[in-house]
């Protein structure tokens, strides 16, 4: 499988106090495909995940070594300021988590914190983000109401048409729709699958049957250890490794 490197992590080590999450991870992420980190809870996926936009760097006792360089840039370097790399990435957690505001203001949000004030082209970019997350035709006569009132499904899409509205390269999903119901799943299953046209998209899952869906690439970790990392078709009908076989097959969880 050949691809541009978008994200390419270099003996990347996570300590939290003295235990290691991550233990020097080397891997190439690929440009414009959805990646999958994979592997049992506690493995040190989500740490791996909030790398790459430097969201570890708020978590008290944490000791980051190796690099994550994202379009060439070392991120972890200590003249690169974290707002500029988070620019590039758009985050969707466990949960979503709208803003206690209009879903207007929600995705407006971001585009005005960077200096757009233009009325016209602000409701022009809520509408085309809202039809990027597939919301508009839910909201669009509802606009001005809280986001709260929508339904979880639907504030997962709006977090995602927010975190768009920044214009990223990159979107980060933290098992993005392990707390939605089926059909919310698959709408956002869905997006992703149309955005990787356009977006570098790298998601953690619990669930192999997603990363299926949805992977081009897959990276399997092992209590903070990378132990294969591949093209997912290879890694799911041919994996090299027996702890990736045994964990696929699920006899180890």
């Amino acid at each position: 499988m050949e691809f541009k490197t978008h994200i390419s992590v270099k003996n990347l080590s996570v300590f939290y106090g003295k235990e290691p999450a991550l233990k020097n991870i080397t891997v190439d992420i690929p440009d414009k495909k959805i990646t999958a980190i994979i592997g049992p809870s506690g493995c040190g996926k989500t740490t791996l995940l909030k790398s790459f936009n430097r969201l570890v760097d708020s978590i008290d006792g944490i000791k980051v070594s190796g690099e994550v360089l994202v379009d060439g840039e070392n991120i972890f370097d200590p003249e690169v300021e974290a707002t500029h790399i988070r620019k590039k990435m758009g985050l969707l957690s466990q949960r979503p988590y709208p803003l206690p505001m209009s879903i207007y203001d929600n995705v407006a949000y971001g585009p005005r914190i960077h200096g757009m004030k233009d009325k016209k082209k602000l409701g022009e970019m809520v509408e085309h983000y809202l039809k990027e997350s597939s919301l508009w035709s839910e909201v669009k006569d509802r606009l001005h109401t809280p986001a709260s009132k929508l339904s979880i499904g639907q504030q997962q899409r709006l977090c995602l048409a927010r975190g768009l509205a920044v214009e990223p390269e990159i979107i980060l999903g933290d098992e993005p729709t392990s707390a939605l119901d089926p059909k919310s799943s698959q709408r956002i299953e869905a997006r992703f699958l149309e955005l990787k046209k356009e977006y570098t998209i790298v998601v953690v899952t619990h669930i192999l049957r997603q990363a299926k869906r949805l992977a081009d690439y897959v990276i399997f970790l092992y209590l903070g250890e990378l132990i294969e990392h591949g093209p997912a078709e290879r890694i799911f009908e041919n994996p090299k490794e027996e702890m990736t076989k045994e964990y696929i097959k699920g006899t180890i969880s």
